[in-house]
């Protein structure tokens, strides 16, 4: 598997939370209410917020749905292939890194013993290199 392969849940996490965030602006611009001035003339071509973003909230709603799919699979996919690694201390390294897209830094942090996360990113590079792919 190679990095690129072991870094796509982190970039599918990333586009939910990209999903997340835009549905959330929407939502609430979607929801924003004013104050309604009564009396006033109807100004032609007025619209209905609610229904100018409904459409593009569902889309947004299927599009997280299914990047949540995937990210379901990929995560079991990913853990799946973790678990056939022998060395316990590379399989800490890869979860940290990959399954909870901790930073380089973070994954040392976590890991003790004085590394740097500088350490733990040539370490996988190295261990990628040697194995072309980092086999189990």
């Amino acid at each position: 598997m190679t990095i690129r392969e072991l870094s796509k849940l982190y970039w599918l996490n990333r586009e939910i939370e990209g999903l997340r965030g835009r549905l959330a602006e929407l939502r609430a611009r979607a929801t924003d209410s004013t104050q309604k001035i009564t009396g006033m003339p109807h100004v032609p071509g007025a619209a209905d917020k609610v229904g100018t973003y409904a459409v593009e909230i569902a889309e947004l709603q299927k599009q997280l749905e299914r990047s949540l799919r995937q990210s379901c699979q990929e995560r079991n996919r990913l853990n799946g292939y973790i678990n056939q690694i022998q060395d316990p201390y590379t399989r800490e390294l890869l979860r940290l890194r990959f399954v909870q897209g901790m930073s380089w830094e973070a994954v040392a942090d976590a890991i003790g013993g004085g590394v740097s996360g500088e350490f733990v990113r040539v370490k996988i590079n190295r261990l990628h290199k040697k194995s072309k792919g980092v086999q189990p």
